[in-house]
Formats: structure tokens, sequence, C-alpha cells
């Protein structure tokens, strides 16, 4: 079984992204200067994610530590105790 991820599995269009991401990260409008539109994050490829527009000044890669509790334990276990089983794993992913 697929585990379930809060972010958008790397490569994702739109469509297969998570709703509450789809409109535009919630309160970014600020980075884009005053009434500029939410930041809407894509990912270009499975380790770089383009921000268009751009609140940063020059690319950069950033290490995301997060984890991927699996489905299957979390229906076994509980989702408490899934998460407390499910190892940290790091991400590095470069953004544009």
């Amino acid at each position: 079984m697929l585990p379930r991820h809060c972010l958008n599995k790397p490569g994702a269009s739109k469509k297969e992204g998570r709703p509450w991401y789809r409109a535009g990260f919630a309160r970014s409008a600020p980075l884009a200067g005053q009434d500029g539109p939410l930041l809407q994050a894509k990912w270009v490829d499975g380790s770089a994610v383009a921000l268009p527009p751009s609140p940063f000044i020059r690319l950069f890669t950033a290490r995301l530590r997060r984890k991927a509790v699996n489905r299957g334990l979390i229906k076994q276990a509980g989702l408490a105790e899934a998460y407390a089983r499910t190892v940290w794993r790091e991400q590095k992913v470069q953004f544009l």
C-alpha cells in the first residue's frame, strides 16, 4: 500500500496534488508584494520545485525531514503508533 503524503508527491501535477495547495499557499500573498498572487509551488521533477513568482533572491537547496507513514500500518496499528514506528527520512529539494 502507498504511503499518504501531507506534501504533494515529488513530480505531482496540480490535478494530482493535495486540494489545500491547488490555489496556492494560504497567506503567502505578502511574499509576492502587496496584493500579490498566492505562491503556487510546482514540482519540476523529483527533486526541484518552482515557486513562480519566486520570493527568493537566488536558487537554493533545502533538506526536508519527513515521514512516509504506510497506510497498511495505520490500519494495523493506528495512526499514532504507525507514525511512531516510521523512521524519519531526509529529502533534498532545490527551490528554483
